[in-house]
């Protein structure tokens, strides 16, 4: 598995299936940030600016929606996707 970079661009929303994606791989430091943001209950509007990269003042609704599914594609990953990654699931 190559090393995922280290801020990719995001999309405004991720992705929502039950198999690890291309996508995902890219953003495994994204999602880490996310998580360690999240336990550290930092302001998700600083987080979305920083980590993300979109105003949420500008775009309260795009950071909005893009915070919330990266958040819970990250939480997916604990739960579920790490299982991929341990298998060598990993997508081209």
């Amino acid at each position: 598995m190559a090393q995922a970079p280290l801020d990719p661009p995001v999309a405004d929303v991720a992705p929502q299936v039950e198999t690890l994606t291309p996508y995902d791989q890219e953003h495994l430091i994204t999602y880490a940030r996310l998580l360690d943001a999240e336990a550290e209950s930092a302001d998700w509007t600083e987080v979305v600016r920083l980590v993300l990269h979109i105003d949420p003042t500008a775009e309260p609704a795009r950071a909005r929606r893009a915070w919330d599914s990266h958040l819970a594609r990250a939480r997916w990953m604990t739960e579920h996707g790490y299982r991929h990654l341990l298998r060598g699931d990993v997508p081209n």
